[in-house]
C-alpha cells in the first residue's frame, strides 16, 4: 500500500541560517522602498509577538534591550538547502522531493518495516530533526494532499493517519489544507466556507462555476480519487576515479601507469552510464601540498580512453613532481550523453564516407598543441543578414544551438566582410547591370541574375533592404552583389 510523509519546516529560513550564525535572535528581512520589512523570525522573537510584515523597528521595540541579528531573505539559498535536506532524508526513503519552500515530501511505501513500524519511523525521524535544530511537523498518510494538510494544520506535531481516514483527517482543517491558492481560501471565507468538511458538503457542480476546476483537483488528490506520485531527486554522480600512492613517487613511468590506470576506471564509469565528458580534469597531489592540474577540453563529448590518453600523455611529460606524487584523480567535467551506434557487421578499408568521431579527435589533438581558441567551428544561425548567418566558436567552448539547418542556395564560397563599395551602370534605373567598377578597373557584365531582395531584421532595428544580383564579368568571375539606397556594393564571389 503506497504511504506518503510530508515534512512540514515552518521555521526553515531561519533556522538553516541560525545553525551557521548562532545568536539569540534572528529575523530574516527584506527592504522595499527603503522600509526593512521582516520576512521571517525565529521561535523566541515570535514569542515576543514579532510577526512577518511588520516593520524591523517594531520587531526591535518588541524585542526590548536583546538587538536581534538581521539577515537578507534569499529565497534560492532557502532552495539550496532544502535540495541539501532532500539528499539527507534520502537515508529514510529513497523517494525524497523537496517541496519548496519549506517542506519535504516522501514516498516511505515498503520502508515503515525497516524503522520497526510507521510510529516509531516517524518518532526517530522527528528526533533526528531536533538533532539537525530543525523545528519540524511531519505526517503519514496514504496520499500526498492529505499527508501535506495535516503536516502543516493537523492538531499535534506528528500525526500517522490510517488507510481510508483521509477525509475525516481533513475535514475539521482550514480549506487551506488542500494546498488552494490564497484569493481561492479568502472567496471561500466570504460566503462562510472555513474548514475542509463544510466545503466537502457542498454541490461538486456548484464549485468549477465560481472557484475553478482546481478546487476539485486538490480534493481528489487530497482524497485518493485522482493521481499524484512523488518524483525522487536526480541520482548525483561524481564521474571520479582516484588512485594513492603510498610514500609517493617520483618516477614518470609509475606515474604514466597509475595515470592510464585512472583514466581507464574513468572512462568505464562512463561507459556504464552512457556518457561522455567535454572536458579532463588530471589532478596530481605532491607529498609537499603542492598539486598540479591538466586539464584537457575535446570538441564533442567522448568517453575514447585511447584518445584521451594520447591528449594527456604529451603534458604529464613535463609535470612539476616535486618531491613526490602521491595521488591522482581524474575528474570529468560537462557532462553530456552519447547516442549509441550499431557497428557495421562487416569491417571495410573504404574511405568514402566521413568519420565525424575520427574528425573530431584530429581536432582536439591540433586543438591542444596550438590553443583552444586558435580553432573556431562555424555554426548556422537563423538570420537572413549573410554575415550574420553563422557564428564562429572556439573548439573548446560549448557551441551554441544551431537555429538554422538549411543553408539558403546559391551562396558565394568566399564573403567580403565589409562589403567593398563599387559602380554600377545598369540598363535603366532598376534593371540589370551592364558594367561594373571594381577598384578602379572597368568590367563588362555577360550574364546578370536577379533581383533577390533581403529585408532586414525587424528586432534589430530599422536596416535597409538589399536587392542582391549575380553577375558574371569578363574572365568567367562570378561575383555577388548588392543594392541599397541607391549604392551598390561587392558581397561575395564564387570561387
Amino acid at each position: 500500500m503506497r504511504r506518503v510523509l510530508s515534512m512540514y519546516l515552518p521555521l526553515w529560513p531561519v533556522e538553516r541560517i541560525a545553525r551557521r550564525e548562532p545568536a539569540c535572535a534572528v529575523l530574516v528581512i527584506s527592504t522595499t522602498a527603503g522600509r526593512q520589512i521582516v520576512q521571517h523570525a525565529c521561535a523566541r522573537s515570535l514569542q515576543s509577538g514579532v510577526r512577518a510584515g511588520m516593520t524591523v523597528a517594531h520587531a526591535r521595540a518588541l524585542r526590548g534591550r536583546v538587538s536581534p541579528t538581521l539577515i537578507d531573505h534569499k529565497p534560492q539559498d532557502d532552495l539550496k538547502g532544502l535540495y541539501r535536506l532532500a539528499r539527507w532524508a534520502e537515508r529514510w526513503s529513497p523517494v525524497v522531493h523537496p517541496d519548496p519552500p519549506d517542506g519535504l515530501l516522501l514516498d516511505i511505501s515498503g520502508c515503515e518495516h525497516l524503522f520497526g513500524g510507521e510510529r516509531r519511523m516517524l518518532a526517530k525521524l522527528h528526533k533526528a530533526l531536533g538533532y539537525l535544530s530543525l523545528t519540524a511537523r511531519i505526517a503519514a498518510a496514504s496520499t500526498i494532499g492529505t499527508a501535506w494538510g495535516a503536516a502543516r494544520f493537523g492538531p499535534s506535531a506528528r500525526l500517522l493517519i490510517d488507510p481510508g481516514h483521509e477525509q475525516a483527517a481533513l475535514s475539521p482543517l482550514p480549506v487551506s489544507a488542500l494546498r488552494l491558492p490564497w484569493e481561492v481560501a479568502e472567496g471561500l471565507a466570504e460566503i462562510g466556507i472555513h474548514r475542509v468538511g463544510e466545503l466537502l458538503a457542498l454541490p461538486r457542480s456548484a464549485i468549477p462555476a465560481r472557484y475553478g476546476t482546481e478546487v476539485l483537483a486538490r480534493i481528489d488528490q487530497a482524497l485518493g480519487q485522482a493521481p499524484e506520485r512523488v518524483y525522487r531527486l536526480p541520482e548525483h554522480i561524481r564521474f571520479v576515479a582516484v588512485i594513492d600512492l603510498p610514500d609517493g613517487t617520483t618516477h614518470i613511468e609509475s606515474v604514466l601507469a597509475a595515470s592510464r590506470d585512472a583514466l581507464d576506471r574513468l572512462t568505464r564509469l562512463l561507459t556504464d552510464r552512457g556518457q561522455g565528458l567535454r572536458r579532463l580534469n588530471a589532478i596530481y597531489d605532491r607529498i609537499d601540498g603542492g598539486q598540479a592540474v591538466l586539464t584537457i577540453r575535446v570538441s564533442r563529448a567522448t568517453r575514447c580512453g585511447r584518445h584521451l590518453w594520447s591528449l594527456l600523455r604529451p603534458r604529464l611529460e613535463r609535470i612539476q613532481m616535486g618531491f613526490g606524487i602521491d595521488r591522482i584523480t581524474m575528474a570529468a567535467h560537462a557532462i553530456a550523453p552519447i547516442a549509441q551506434r550499431q557497428a557495421a557487421f562487416v569491417e571495410t578499408d573504404s574511405a568514402g564516407g566521413s568519420d565525424e568521431a575520427t574528425f573530431a579527435q584530429v581536432l582536439d589533438t591540433i586543438a591542444n598543441r596550438i590553443g583552444q581558441d586558435r580553432i573556431l567551428t562555424p555554426t548556422m544561425m537563423a538570420s537572413h543578414r549573410p554575415e550574420r548567418a553563422f557564428v564562429l566558436t572556439a573548439s573548446g567552448d560549448p557551441l551554441p544551438t544551431p537555429t538554422s539547418s538549411n543553408p539558403p542556395a546559391l551562396r558565394p564560397s568566399l564573403m567580403v566582410d565589409p562589403p567593398e563599395p563599387i559602380r554600377i551602370t545598369a540598363l535603366w534605373p532598376d534593371g540589370p547591370v551592364a558594367r561594373l567598377w571594381l577598384r578602379g578597373i572597368e568590367h563588362p557584365v555577360t550574364a546578370c541574375i536577379g533581383p533577390e531582395r533581403i529585408s532586414g531584421e525587424w528586432w534589430k532595428g530599422s536596416e535597409p533592404l538589399r536587392d542582391y544580383f549575380r553577375i558574371q564579368i569578363d574572365g568567367g568571375r562570378w561575383l555577388w552583389v548588392f543594392r541599397t539606397c541607391g549604392d551598390w556594393h561587392l558581397h561575395g564571389e564564387w570561387a
